[in-house]
């Protein structure tokens, strides 16, 4: 008899897909009345950072739950922009932050720079600002082998028109160099990417021209002095929100809007050498409002976006998330919703080939007067199985071309920059409140999803009637088909955990039914 090895990779491919795969959680801040994610990446440690709207960072778990909170200065015109994770695997937080002269009519924008540690705890703080300064939009980028930041925002010029502000920092956040790229109209920097391999900085947005009645979207390269390659403006965009690198390419995500203000999400493939156009695809309804958020490539190729529709799904507005291929082919889409407004304004990729989306939501819990924060962590397929939260929509994409331009930019050096060292102390009072909406996590196979406590193991008991701590559980909003479940209109909460197993309430055909009263 012969025998064989068999060799170390095919047992790691034979082990089980990694825990925490997917659930979908709503976080209720007591402090604030309507959140949202403003941004969000996944952490080395697998977890997940999430900077919301009130200046609050949250550091969760693989399996969502909340390891801290730390808030910045609450309130007092501060708005919150990004969050990213360093190389030294501490974080740059990213915001506007504002004040007003003693008639409140002198306002003055100011950019402002975070440096925490793992723990969320700041090393150092500064802000930017010239003069008259009146910031709307801005964002971060590390240059890699720590060689510091870049950041790229816009500046008012005058009393209408805009220019885009892009400032060299180093690790400590000295600027190294900045500069102003101007036109007659009206220019914003809504993302940047550092193209490694050219060593070039790329920044999209949107122009607006002085005497058009349209915006356009809006791409130009810089190099790593700040020097202008190319620049130019596409009729086929309303702006340009989310970019990535693919070889020799960029993919830009954003919006096509008609004549009639009627809007669709947008993906056009662009030559990173001079700009133009190779191809463009616009997804939605004729007369939808879909625009993309957050754009991030897929494992195994293509690339996932993410948006709200108001034709899809099941509410008034609803999370969609998509998944193309290389030629911007949908290969499937699901949406996610309630009875009310859904939003999705971030997405990231997961090191388990998965994604994770944050946004808000007003259907969860049941009978919110508030937006909560909303995250939706899925596969890579996106499926989700019996959870009647996500529905499968998908719809084709669309050819779409369009004419790019030479956009003339000005390149100026502005008055010096003026740098502020700040001192605001975190909050570390917030209180949360978690929800699960749905979590299909069963470390022990028996076919009833564990509570994302880890006690999942081989021969454990289901929870008793009514428990939910410490045991592998099935309670409400935790659909499940593979328990017996004797309810007269099979609500897919199996008997186990069923508080009343003579009726139904949130899992069923009709997810928005209440049948009854549960106590």
């Amino acid at each position: 008899m012969k025998k064989y090895l068999i060799p170390l990779c095919m047992i790691v491919l034979l082990l089980p897909p990694p825990l925490h795969a997917k659930w979908i959680s709503a976080y209720d801040i007591e402090q604030s009345e309507n959140d949202k994610v403003v941004s969000l990446v996944q952490t080395a440690d697998t977890g997940f950072i999430v900077l919301n709207n009130d200046m609050t960072l949250l550091k969760l778990s693989p399996a969502g739950s909340i390891a801290w909170t730390v808030n910045y200065l609450r309130g007092y015109g501060n708005a919150p922009r990004q969050i990213i994770e360093t190389a030294d695997l501490g974080y740059l937080l990213l915001a506007n932050h504002r004040t007003s002269g003693s008639d409140n009519c002198t306002a003055n924008d100011k950019i402002w720079l975070i440096k925490l540690d793992q723990n969320g705890q700041i090393l150092w703080q500064r802000v930017y600002y010239g003069i008259d300064t009146q910031i709307d939009s801005v964002t971060v980028r590390e240059i890699p082998v720590n060689n510091g930041y870049i950041v790229a925002g816009n500046i008012k010029n005058s009393d209408i028109d805009t220019d885009i502000w892009v400032l060299r920092l180093s690790p400590a956040g000295i600027v190294s160099w900045q500069k102003t790229l101007s036109i007659n109209g009206q220019l914003q920097a809504f993302d940047m990417l550092y193209d490694q391999t050219n060593t070039r900085i790329i920044v999209s947005g949107t122009l607006y021209l002085s005497g058009s009645i349209n915006y356009f979207g809006m791409i130009f390269s810089l190099d790593m002095n700040g020097t202008l390659d190319w620049a130019r403006r596409y009729s086929l965009a309303t702006y340009f929100s989310s970019m990535i690198q693919e070889g020799t390419s960029y993919l830009a995500a954003g919006t096509n809007t008609d004549f009639e203000n009627n809007r669709n999400a947008l993906l056009a493939k662009i030559n990173a050498m001079d700009g133009s156009i190779i191809w463009g695809k616009k997804y939605g309804s004729p007369y939808g409002q879909e625009q993309i958020e957050q754009l991030v490539a897929a494992d195994g190729g293509g690339y996932a976006f993410i948006c709200n529709t108001n034709l899809y799904g099941m509410g008034s507005y609803d999370v969609w998330l998509n998944k193309v291929d290389h030629s911007g082919n949908v290969t499937w889409g699901r949406t996610f919703g309630g009875i009310d407004a859904e939003s999705g304004t971030a997405l990231y990729k997961t090191a388990d080939s998965g994604y994770i989306t944050g946004g808000f939501t007003q259907s969860f819990p049941l009978n919110t007067p508030f937006m909560n924060l909303l995250l939706i962590k899925l596969p890579s397929d996106g499926c989700y199985d019996n959870c009647t939260r996500l529905e499968t929509t998908a719809i084709p994409g669309t050819d779409i071309t369009g004419h790019t331009y030479n956009l003339p930019l000005s390149e100026d050096l502005i008055s010096p920059v003026k740098t502020l060292d700040t001192h605001v102390s975190p909050d570390n009072g917030s209180s949360i409140n978690r929800y699960n909406i749905c979590q299909s996590l069963d470390s022990d196979g028996d076919g009833i999803p564990d509570d994302g406590d880890n006690s999942g193991i081989a021969g454990d008991n289901p929870c008793p009637h009514g428990v939910t701590v410490n045991c592998d559980d099935n309670c409400i909003y935790d659909c499940n088909v593979f328990q017996l479940n004797h309810d007269d209109f099979a609500d897919d909460i199996g008997d186990v955990c069923d508080r009343d197993p003579n009726c139904d309430r949130g899992c069923g055909a009709n997810p928005c039914e209440q049948k009854c009263s549960l106590p």
